[in-house]
């Protein structure tokens, strides 16, 4: 997820926390007795609502609550649906004649390729993407136990030392996640 939608979630849920604290220490004070408390709690017009609906402002009130509540909740699904897509990468080379670019998308696909060939992967995924506004070419492999992670360095190194010479100078990190799967699978 991006910077913006992860601020977004975060003032989301910083929001309601902080009404759910509210309201529970509220609702304790107004059963314990606590004077303050119990005073607000009784000075409410158990009437508001009715009396609010009656109100010339009350559907402009409604109105922008709504419209709130919509560009809120768009935002908010919006920014857990969409994926973080990386932008094309900016090549070594590139200059005052022309810029070289290339999609990362296609570079991971080409390692994707790539290892699925190799016999010791039970699965092998290579994704571009962006993560809090670093873009990142994630491989990730599954292989069993009865390989040790030497074994698997060696085949998965070339493959990180490709990537890494194939962005050289562009702005993007190569990460290599490797699962060791259980023996009893």
């Amino acid at each position: 997820m991006n910077r913006l939608p992860v601020m977004v979630h975060r003032l989301t849920a910083a929001v309601i926390g902080l009404a759910c604290i509210v309201i529970g220490i509220g609702a304790l004070g107004w059963q314990l007795d606590i004077t303050p408390i119990k005073g607000w709690v009784d000075a409410l017009d158990p009437t508001w609502a009715t009396t609010a609906t009656a109100a010339d402002w009350w559907w402009a009130a409604l109105l922008g609550a709504v419209v709130v509540a919509l560009v809120w909740g768009v935002s908010l699904l919006g920014a857990a649906a969409r994926p973080g897509k990386v932008d094309d990468l900016i090549l070594t080379g590139s200059g005052a004649d022309g810029i070289l670019t290339v999609p990362p998308k296609l570079i991971a696909a080409a390692v994707a390729d790539e290892l699925s060939g190799k016999t010791m992967f039970d699965e092998a995924s290579v994704r571009a993407l962006d993560d809090r506004g670093r873009s990142i070419i994630r491989i990730d492999v599954t292989a069993p136990p009865r390989y040790s992670y030497g074994q698997i360095a060696e085949v998965l190194g070339p493959a990180v030392d490709d990537i890494r010479r194939a962005v050289d100078g562009a702005d993007i990190h190569v990460q290599a996640l490797v699962h060791l799967r259980n023996q009893d699978k």
